[in-house]
């Protein structure tokens, strides 16, 4: 009886707080200190909410600031505005700084810009208050996510962007229609919003293909302070679209478009007509749901399957409701219906209107599975880094998931329709994201499944947290606030949001996933002047895909260094005689992911600045 009635005494968020202990205590003894961090913020967070539920008087989010008098608050938003714009302009020059890079001047001067958003929050009033604080964030994400289409004057992609553009959108745009034999044959949507828009404007599809998808990756932000406003609060909306400017692995996708850039902006447009429909029967947004659910499952293989996990999650609030109130009528089969209606509409459309079933299931099990294969992932592994800076580039997740924890359980005891749906969708997530840890699921990316978890709920989780302490502590105040700044700053300059970018890349070298001038130059040179009788080898980090030259890779093989470590090196016994080999200082440095170490290349006076050298072996 004893211990039966000490159990019944433990709350809720000491039962959660002993459970992520234990997670904690079985990832670091199992060895997997890449997700140490992330557990032990999350362990953090439950600590933190049991000291301040402990404390804090209020458990709504309204955020009830004191407020100065009207002339005083108009100096303050003044003041907080022209230091923004400072900040915005010298984070634009500190990109003259950098080479294919960016500087720490770049990434401080952003995330001071996020800590005057986020003060300027709290003095917000009126309507248009919030709609000058909200332009200052939009403002913020198309910084983050079209700088890097600057600082890489050919664009900067995901390696199967290339795939996207040369084999589906410039076909579309020369003939007219969507070239088969693809695995994206089948999913041609963002496909034919490029090729429609580069013939409207002009655009060379290549660039137009990435600055499209930064730029619409940039609108979601705009439906995560709808979702936000419109279920809790204006300055909860501000702070949660604030706060989506500093996830790390969306903005991954935003600064490297591919298909995924485009599936996460109508994923989040989707999500906020969902979360509408199910709060107000509206027919309107029944219609927008039918339009926007056709263009999702026409644009990415994954994006099905995304709109039935929030059909999930609904219908798990659904059941809890039920249980409560037997009498409760269920909504989440009407949407359902619908789904699936469109659903049904693609795999007329892949059967070409009536086709056998089997090969409907063929062209999906294709899609999930043969793409997701053959096309090269970059999954972030910090696994082989050396303590210091795996720790430096989880910092801004660590603290993303320690305010999400917070936010968790404030939800959990302070529930509301809105709280029971975000929360329902991070059980589903994370069952998802086990479920890739352990079966290793192609198609259920891990990577990816936590882009989603971030912008459906994290981010409405870290705003719930950020805006409850804001509201009940004058001690804790300036917390928040110095949590944004170094979620913004450790976040964007970390490997996750772009390695080739990243202050904490050491001397980890990383898929070179971009096109220098120096590189067009050397293949216009090499079609013109190396005969046909003799070969071209290219090294794996020369990209220069619209110059068309026939090219071998470097043949590589493994030796043992002196240290005994096996590593990657040329193997010139298998270069042909009378070649022609294309490298540069990048492959030694952080481009190419092999050690040249069997070669002796003199080091250049302006490394960064050398281009493509061509040497001839004979």
């Amino acid at each position: 009886m004893g211990k039966r009635g000490h159990l019944s005494k433990l709350s809720l968020e000491h039962i959660v707080f002993l459970l992520l202990a234990t997670v904690s205590w079985v990832v670091y003894n199992l060895g997997y200190f890449e997700y140490f961090p992330l557990s032990i913020s999350a362990v953090l967070g439950a600590w933190l909410f049991i000291i301040f539920h402990k404390t804090f008087a209020s458990n709504e989010l309204t955020l009830k600031i004191i407020q100065p008098s009207e002339s005083k608050q108009r100096t303050l938003h003044l003041i907080l505005s022209i230091l923004f714009f400072l900040f915005y302009g010298l984070s634009l020059l500190a990109l003259l700084q950098g080479f294919y890079t960016k500087t720490a001047l770049y990434y401080i001067s952003i995330a001071l810009c996020a800590g005057l958003i986020a003060i300027d929050i709290l003095y917000v009033n009126t309507k248009t208050q919030g709609n000058l604080n909200l332009l200052k964030s939009f403002l913020l994400v198309l910084n983050i996510t079209l700088t890097n289409q600057i600082l890489f004057p050919y664009g900067i992609g995901l390696p199967d962007s290339n795939y996207h553009i040369f084999d589906i959108v410039i076909p579309i745009i020369n003939t007219g229609h969507v070239p088969l034999g693809y695995n994206y044959s089948s999913f041609p949507g963002h496909h034919i919003l490029v090729a429609a828009n580069s013939l409207i404007s002009g655009v060379d599809p290549r660039i137009l293909y990435y600055c499209l998808g930064g730029f619409v990756m940039s609108l979601g932000l705009l439906f995560v302070f709808l979702v936000g406003r419109r279920f809790v609060s204006l300055r909860f909306g501000l702070l949660a679209a604030l706060i989506y400017t500093g996830c790390d692995y969306l903005l991954h996708w935003a600064s490297h478009p591919t298909h995924m850039t485009y599936t996460y902006f109508l994923a989040i447009a989707i999500f906020a007509i969902t979360l509408y429909i199910y709060h107000k029967r509206d027919p309107a947004f029944v219609i927008f749901f039918i339009i926007l659910a056709t263009t999702m499952i026409f644009t990415n293989h994954f994006s099905g399957a995304v709109i039935l996990i929030m059909l999930t999650a609904m219908l798990l609030v659904e059941l809890l409701n039920y249980t409560k109130d037997r009498s409760h009528r269920f909504q989440v089969h009407g949407l359902a219906m619908f789904f699936f209606i469109v659903l049904f509409a693609h795999w007329m459309y892949i059967s070409a209107i009536m086709g056998t079933f089997t090969g409907v299931i063929k062209a999906y099990y294709e899609a999930f599975t043969q793409e997701a294969i053959t096309s090269i992932t970059l999954t972030t592994t910090f696994s082989g880094l050396p303590l210091g800076n795996l720790l430096l580039n989880e910092v801004g997740s660590s603290i993303l998931i320690m305010l999400s924890t917070i936010g968790f359980l404030h939800f959990l005891k302070h529930s509301s329709v809105f709280k029971k749906f975000v929360i329902a969708l991070v059980f589903v997530f994370l069952c998802l994201i086990v479920v890739e840890i352990l079966m290793k699921e192609s198609y259920l990316e891990s990577h990816r499944l936590f882009a989603f978890l971030q912008q459906f709920s994290l981010v409405f989780l870290a705003g719930g947290a950020i805006t409850w302490i804001l509201d009940n502590s004058k001690k804790w105040k300036p917390l928040p606030i110095i949590l944004i700044i170094c979620l913004s700053f450790f976040s964007l300059a970390s490997l996750i949001h772009g390695e080739e970018t990243s202050l904490f890349k050491g001397d980890r070298a990383y898929w070179k996933l971009y096109e220098t001038p120096y590189e067009r130059y050397t293949a216009v040179w090499a079609k013109q002047y190396v005969s046909e009788d003799s070969s071209i080898i290219q090294s794996l980090s020369f990209r220069s895909p619209t110059i068309d030259i026939s090219a071998e890779k470097l043949p590589v093989r493994e030796v043992e260094n002196s240290q005994g470590k096996e590593i990657m090196v040329i193997d010139f016994q298998e270069l042909p005689e009378s070649s022609f080999i294309i490298f540069s200082q990048f492959d030694i440095d952080i481009g190419f992911p092999y050690r040249l170490s069997l070669i002796h290349i003199s080091e250049p006076t302006r490394p960064l600045y050398i281009s493509y050298a061509v040497f001839c072996l004979k």
